[in-house]
């Protein structure tokens, strides 16, 4: 018979529904660095937009999930996941209902925390035999990884979204003399080499006089449209005539802002990989092998089997290693008068 309270609380333990939100959350990194590396049409940016709102709703989807597994609310609080969660849910369903269409300086930080969602999963396919996966994690190693990535993540959460404010403060400065520059140069001498004065920061020049008309695109046309969003990324400003007019891109400038956040972000998961890798390492030859070796020597000799030492590995030395000599040394020490 199937009983739904029971399928829904083994299914974060499938090792299918692990896989699933694995590919969803590696596949949700494509929003959050596609437009630093690509030129993203607006098309293609709303449509990136929707899809970050699906991924967020599978992610609330799947804590839910996580949740009615643990046998309380109270032992969900206390665990590392519940702060996980809070972290890669929050912040950007904070961000949808604040300013949805314009992002905030670290908004790219704020969305980033859905990759702290790896860490549990890290942890189910280190200890799942399944799929053909090595079990070789620890519930300890888990502990320490998690405080110590959602403590990295708190030091890229602030650092990064402060370093992100002052580089679009920056920026707004930047973008402020730009205008004033180009509008002193029209009030003073015209459109006459002003797209040679600022080369890729004009994108057409209009004029319209009783003797002379035309609209010049210095950009393709096609492209401001598709790609360019008026008043953030250009805007239209008028000479001391309203006959002559420029269109002035800060297309770079916001672009700049997005690789910054982008760098930032991915340094803060580097170093999150990095401790990864150097816990599972440093657990796996110094404490879980020595540990695992010692427990099956143990087996043995409850067996009757006489093995005089556990016969650690050469090079770890550790206050495990040395609890495992002091075994031996007392397993030596007892047998000695049932010899006699």
């Amino acid at each position: 018979m199937f009983h739904p309270l029971i399928f829904v609380k083994k299914l974060p333990l499938s090792p299918v529904f692990n896989l699933l939100s694995l590919g969803i959350i590696l596949f949700g990194a494509a929003p959050l660095f596609a437009g630093s590396l690509f030129d993203l049409s607006l098309s293609t940016q709303s449509l990136l937009g929707v899809l970050d709102r699906f991924i967020l709703l599978f992610f609330l989807i799947e804590s839910a999930l996580r949740v009615a597994r643990f046998p309380s609310i109270k032992e969900y609080l206390t665990s590392s996941l519940f702060w996980i969660d809070i972290f890669s849910l929050l912040p950007p369903a904070a961000l949808l209902i604040i300013n949805p269409d314009d992002p905030l300086p670290g908004d790219l930080i704020l969305r980033g925390g859905r990759l702290l969602r790896l860490v549990p999963l890290y942890q189910f396919f280190s200890q799942e035999r399944s799929m053909g996966l090595r079990p070789s994690g620890s519930r300890m190693e888990f502990r320490l990884l998690s405080s110590s990535a959602l403590l990295l993540y708190l030091f890229l959460l602030f650092g990064g979204v402060a370093m992100s404010a002052i580089h679009d403060r920056l920026s707004n400065e930047e973008r402020s003399s730009r205008l004033l520059r180009i509008k002193r140069y029209m009030d003073t001498q015209g459109l006459q080499g002003i797209q040679e004065l600022f080369p890729d920061r004009i994108l057409k020049i209009e004029k319209r006089t009783p003797g002379e008309s035309y609209e010049l695109y210095l950009t393709d046309q096609t492209y401001i449209q598709t790609h360019m969003r008026h008043q953030r990324d250009f805007v239209y400003v008028e000479g001391a005539s309203p006959e002559e007019a420029v269109l002035i891109s800060f297309f770079d400038l916001n672009r700049r802002q997005i690789q910054f956040e982008a760098s930032l972000l991915a340094t803060g998961l580097l170093m999150i990989g990095a401790l990864a890798v150097l816990f599972h390492r440093y657990f796996r030859d110094r404490i879980l092998s020595p540990v695992e070796r010692a427990r099956r020597v143990m087996e043995l000799r409850i067996l009757g089997e006489e093995i005089e030492a556990c016969e650690i590995p050469p090079g770890v030395d550790n206050e495990i290693t040395e609890l495992i000599d002091r075994m031996d040394q007392f397993y030596l020490t007892m047998r000695e008068p049932a010899e006699k």
